[in-house]
């Protein structure tokens, strides 16, 4: 499991396609989409109100999962990425790596409505060969 170092901000920071944290794989495996998840840091409760937020993981340059924001959620709340549908399915929840290939944390589309948007920090859950 990898932690992000610094926060997904669902309304700053540059915009849609920002990247908020990459990590370079040291070695080839899978990332476990289904065991990547978010866990918020600022309340998202009542806001997102005409756009809800997107946060996406690349792989190479190639989307492969997405979140998109809970309007209920509490700061402590968790939410699980899911597969992208297109270039990894939920039939396929693991996506292959090769050792230092890119995976990065991006915004895929702000959050617009309301004030307090939603800030969260990002888990990203590998497989690596030994």
């Amino acid at each position: 499991m990898v932690r992000a170092d610094d926060t997904v901000d669902l309304d700053e920071g540059g915009g849609a396609g920002t990247s908020f944290y990459a990590f370079d794989a040291p070695k080839a495996g899978k990332l476990l989409v289904n065991q990547c998840f978010c866990v918020w840091e600022a309340e998202a409760t009542g806001t997102q109100t005409a756009t809800q937020g997107v946060i996406s993981i690349e792989v190479g340059g190639t989307e492969v999962a997405l979140l998109t924001a809970n309007q209920g959620a509490s700061v402590d709340d968790s939410q699980i990425f899911a597969a992208d549908g297109t270039n990894n399915t939920a039939a396929n929840a693991e996506y292959p790596i090769a050792s230092g290939d890119s995976v990065d944390v991006k915004i895929k589309t702000i959050a617009v409505g309301g004030t307090l948007i939603g800030e969260g920090r990002v888990h990203l859950a590998f497989q690596l060969a030994d």
